[in-house]
């Protein structure tokens, strides 16, 4: 995926925040100076009851995290939200009782019904007074809507370098998460179980993994929406991920990452909800887990909910990672899914790589300065497109032929029209004189238009901002 590709389907939203009126100007005015509306801050203060060398579970911090992050979502839209995914979050550093622990939870984009909320943990010696990163985390959420439709969300601008960055990578990360599905099974295909060394037992499987627990959903359970609390749903799938990957390392494990979580549908007060966990590989020094949650009432079927992927891992007496024994998956369901963790695991290092390259800088579409790599990207996709074969004809309306193309990797669409009377190398002509000068006058969507650079006597690249 080329980082100077930008998403020519995308067009780029007005704004209620005042902006430069030099139209030739950043479409993003960066202002060190104005707070994000959308941020949220939450400090909370460890209970010492249990001992202050005691370290405080993993699925406290996740349920604390989708409370900040919610805040900070329904800040945003003014109207109940709910959480869909929550994706890339690694812990760092842990948190022990008596620590001071800092959330703070803002909409980095919002998209057309969608928004993703960047969230981070710090927690703070209260002695000392040292503040280290626990873990940053992205939460996607939606407006929650009476009649299930989808509401529109109005955009989010950023303020400043750090808000920008992540402005920008958070297309990357829901074209990642749009693609997820397919690109776990490409990967996947290159996994190959690996064979038992025990040649008395060739078919012997790996110590049995499984964990389930079912748990009553109460009212303190619930959110304000009247569903069960998504955080609440994060500790118990903690807690059962914890037994799982206990009954196969037979030590005591700790949650280094979660890959994903996955909201399918919601469970009320008065429900059952079922968890099901079992690790699917291990990657030297560490296991994947991954939790299946069900509801159901006395006199209804089990309904799949939620499902989730964690990373375990377990610390030797130096506090480093050690070496997990060998996986070995025997029945067909057992490999299908170390395949789909081999996939996983492998997307998610991809992913860590686009974030943390420093060779590649991430390209603005909206900058003068880095506008020509984009151009010359854009240029080299429109060039992949005009090769390709097997188009459809899709719908004919006035002279004009709209026709799609789709494969696993991509889905494109183009249009074909005719004017009568007017041959091509004419209408080129027309179009590519009257593009500076006459634009706004014969397209009503054009604001503003600018030559970036004149390539030859004929040929150059223009800058058009359109209206959203």
């Amino acid at each position: 995926n080329n980082r100077g590709i930008s998403d020519v389907t995308q067009s780029v939203p007005t704004t209620n925040r005042p902006l430069s009126r030099n139209p030739r100007a950043s479409l993003y005015s960066l202002d060190e100076q104005q707070k994000n509306d959308t941020l949220v801050s939450m400090q909370e203060l460890i209970p010492t009851q249990i001992g202050s060398s005691l370290e405080v579970e993993s699925g406290i911090i996740l349920k604390l995290l989708d409370i900040a992050s919610c805040l900070s979502a329904e800040k945003h839209a003014r109207k109940p939200c709910v959480t869909v995914t929550l994706d890339d979050l690694i812990f760092e550093n842990k948190v022990k009782a008596g620590d001071i622990v800092h959330f703070t939870a803002k909409v980095s984009r919002a998209f057309t019904t969608s928004m993703e909320v960047c969230t981070s943990v710090e927690v703070e010696d209260a002695c000392n007074g040292v503040k280290l990163r626990v873990c940053r985390a992205y939460f996607t959420y939606v407006v929650q809507s009476e009649q299930g439709e989808k509401q529109p969300l109005s955009p989010v601008y950023p303020n400043t370098p750090v808000e920008l960055k992540e402005f920008l990578l958070a297309s990357e990360r829901r074209r990642s998460r749009l693609t997820r599905k397919v690109s776990i099974q490409e990967k996947k295909q290159v996994y190959h179980p690996p064979i038992s060394t025990n040649h008395s037992q060739p078919n012997t499987s790996s110590p049995p993994t499984y964990a389930e627990t079912v748990k009553l959903v109460l009212p303190p359970h619930a959110n304000h929406h009247g569903t069960t609390f998504g955080g609440q749903l994060m500790e118990w799938m903690a807690s059962t991920a914890v037994i799982a990957a206990l009954r196969f390392a037979h030590k005591p494990p700790i949650l280094l990452a979660v890959d994903s979580i996955h909201f399918r549908a919601a469970s009320r007060v008065g429900d059952r909800v079922r968890l099901r966990a079992s690790v699917n590989n291990v990657f030297n020094k560490s296991m994947e887990v991954g939790i299946r949650l069900t509801a159901y009432t006395i006199d209804e079927e089990e309904r799949h909910i939620s499902s989730a992927h964690f990373y375990m891992g377990v610390r030797g007496e130096d506090n480093d990672l050690i070496e997990l024994p060998k996986l070995t998956p025997v029945t067909e369901v057992e490999k299908r899914r170390a395949a789909e963790a081999y996939g996983r695991y492998h997307l998610r290092l991809d992913r860590r790589t686009f974030v943390n390259d420093k060779k590649t800088p991430l390209l603005d579409p909206t900058s003068k300065d880095q506008f020509l790599p984009i151009v010359y990207g854009n240029i080299s996709s429109l060039m992949k497109l005009y090769t390709l074969t097997g188009w459809q004809e899709a719908d004919t309306k006035d002279s004009c032929t709209l026709y799609q193309y789709e494969d696993s990797q991509m889905f494109a669409l183009k249009c074909e029209g005719e004017v009568a009377g007017v041959d091509a190398e004419t209408g080129f002509k027309l179009v590519q004189q009257s593009l500076l000068q006459d634009r706004k006058i014969w397209d009503k969507l054009c604001i503003s238009t600018e030559t970036v650079k004149s390539l030859t006597n004929d040929d150059f690249i223009a800058r058009l901002i359109m209206k959203p």
